[in-house]
């Protein structure tokens, strides 16, 4: 694993003695988190470092253990994929649950969560000195993996382009069935995780995507290409298949319909249009 190195120097008396501490690379946000798997990194001070694992499946059980010397100076706080996504809209920053001291361990957290995505662990050293930690998230339906880099596919429906040039445009796509959404340029370039749900669709114009979401707020949900200003469109049971009106001003998708002792898959001519109002900002079922 790539390291960036940092060099402390430490008076000792008038022998001038020195030491080293390495940080780890990554970690300053979401964006660049790290993985939880193990590795011992060091948490400079007054600062924070960030970790993201994915969460499988809804009830998954959970546990966080931070070891270090000691826990004093430092907090470890679990974050949801809504409370990051909140945050990053301009909302207070809270956690879904914060370690406490463990007889053979510095801090640790024992939970579960309820719906499957990507969710954040934060170890901040509020003490005056770094301090080396060392993290592991682990629990069923848990894994830490890297985030996947895009393989440019031929289709065998299209015209081959050039290998190595990809397509143009960019994709948008999941890598689970509610999982993360990303986008991508068609050589391949720029992957960039903007949300989590299911169906992802382009509009025509390419600005926005429209995506459907089973929880923990179930509905139709759009945002912009760059991953800001995601907005709740019509909440629904079960959504799936948003699909864009030719002029990008209707969305029409499919829906989980209640019936007394079970239920059914509303789609065609059953669907729910929702029509966009110009600022995009709320829908009105038609």
């Amino acid at each position: 694993m790539l390291r960036k190195l940092v060099f402390i120097l430490l008076a000792a008396g008038l022998f001038g003695v020195t030491a080293a501490v390495a940080l780890a690379q990554g970690g300053s946000g979401p964006d660049d988190a790290l993985l939880p798997f193990g590795q011992p990194h060091t948490v400079a001070p007054h600062s924070a470092q960030w970790y993201k694992f994915e969460v499988g499946g809804k009830k998954q059980s959970a546990t966080a253990i931070l070891d270090a010397n000691s826990a004093d100076g430092l907090r470890l706080a679990l974050y949801t994929p809504e409370q990051i996504a909140a945050w990053q809209r301009g909302d207070a920053l809270k956690a879904v649950g914060l370690g406490s001291p463990q007889p053979e361990h510095a801090l640790g957290w024992f939970g579960e969560f309820n719906q499957a995505g990507t969710y954040f662990a934060v170890v901040y050293n509020d003490s005056d000195a770094p301090i080396p930690v060392t993290l592991h998230v682990q629990g069923d339906g848990i894994t830490t993996v890297v985030a996947p880099t895009a393989t440019p596919r031929v289709d065998p429906l299209m015209t081959p382009t050039p290998r190595g040039q990809g397509i143009n445009g960019k994709l948008v796509f999941v890598d689970s069935t509610g999982g993360n959404i990303y986008t991508v340029n068609g050589d391949g370039t720029n992957l960039q995780r903007v949300t989590f749900g299911l169906d992802p669709q382009w509009n025509h114009t390419g600005t926005q995507i429209t995506f459907a979401r089973q929880g923990p707020v179930p509905g139709i949900y759009v945002i912009n290409a760059d991953g800001s200003n995601e907005r709740l469109l019509y909440q629904t049971n079960e959504p799936r298949a948003p699909i864009w009106s030719a002029d990008d001003a209707e969305i029409i998708f499919a829906y989980q319909g209640a019936t007394k002792g079970g239920g059914k898959f509303v789609s065609g001519d059953d669907a729910l249009n929702v029509l966009l109002p110009p600022n995009g900002n709320s829908a009105q079922s038609m």
